[in-house]
């Protein structure tokens, strides 16, 4: 068999962000931590990817990749299993290649990156800063173009069995629920042009001085009910203004140097907006669902 007769994806068809968290989510909430974030970074269908995540635990921070396929697919990034020896004793591998590089973790593999023609120093640089591994922990090996090719034959010709972290959607019934809601809201748009014919165009003002009056008001009993009469910055207005805006509701709230919140809602999509909306300020602890109430705890820094 040669390398032609094996499926495999380039890294360069794999989509990948990195999500920042306070620490490694639990195993039971993980899948639907992921499926969530993906759907607010992205905004795509999951059940069209193969997923597969690391945690890199020092920078508390999740990789998560994906590609289309309905299979799970050999990446390039794993072919160094091959060349790992036992006489290696860090922690960490580093291997540079002409347009990727990756990390391996005590001989597994960790997280890759595509390698805009960034200089050796660079790569240590941002490996050092971005995820908080000491460069002299670190063994780097840079890869020719010639040994690339060899190590891909080889891997790709031998045992065909990925050590990736991949994460199963395939068996999650969501997928015809969302297929079904695609066909009402299709439904829907079809039924409203139709019966638009015979209605008349309703105009509708928004009386701005009425609305602020509302989100005042809840402010105010959010504010007193967690005791933070003292603490009225506009940064703690506008989350509580937001959690009004998307009909969340405020289960706890804490306060010290940053703002942990407990929030829940019976749509997730309200969710995905008031994160996507402080996306730069929040870090997500958890995601639960529970009967169809969806429960979501943030970091928020003001």
């Amino acid at each position: 068999m040669t390398s032609n007769d094996v499926d495999y994806i380039h890294h360069k068809n794999i989509k990948n962000f990195t999500v920042d968290v306070t620490g490694e989510i639990s195993s039971k909430n993980l899948k639907e931590f992921i499926k969530t974030s993906i759907e607010i970074e992205l905004q795509e269908n999951i059940f069209e990817y193969q997923v597969f995540v690391s945690f890199i635990q020092k920078a508390n921070k999740y990789e998560i990749y994906l590609y289309h396929s309905p299979y799970k697919l050999l990446i390039l990034p794993e072919i160094f299993y091959k060349k790992v020896t036992k006489d290696d004793t860090t922690q960490y591998q580093l291997y540079i290649c002409k347009d990727f590089f990756v990390v391996y973790l005590n001989n597994s593999f960790y997280f890759y990156k595509n390698n805009d023609n960034y200089k050796y120093e660079d790569i240590l640089s941002y490996i050092s800063f971005f995820y908080k591994i000491d460069s002299n922990e670190i063994n780097v090996y840079e890869v020719s173009q010639k040994e690339f090719e060899i190590l891909k034959i080889e891997y790709l010709d031998g045992k065909k069995e990925s050590k990736l972290n991949y994460i199963d959607f395939s068996s999650n019934n969501s997928y015809k629920y969302y297929l079904l809601y695609l066909f009402s809201i299709i439904l829907s748009v079809a039924l409203y042009f139709a019966m638009g014919q015979n209605t008349k165009e309703v105009y509708v003002s928004d009386d701005t001085s009425a609305l602020k009056n509302i989100k005042s008001k809840y402010y105010k009993a959010l504010a007193n009910k967690y005791k933070y009469k003292e603490l009225k910055t506009n940064a703690l207005i506008g989350i509580f203004d937001d959690l009004k805006m998307y009909n969340l509701t405020l289960l706890s709230c804490s306060y010290k140097e940053i703002c942990l919140l407990r929030i829940k809602s019976k749509d997730k999509k309200d969710l995905y907006k008031f994160v996507n909306l402080h996306k730069e300020k929040i870090k997500i602890k958890s995601i639960v669902s529970q009967e169809k109430i969806y429960i979501m705890e943030i970091e928020f820094e003001l």
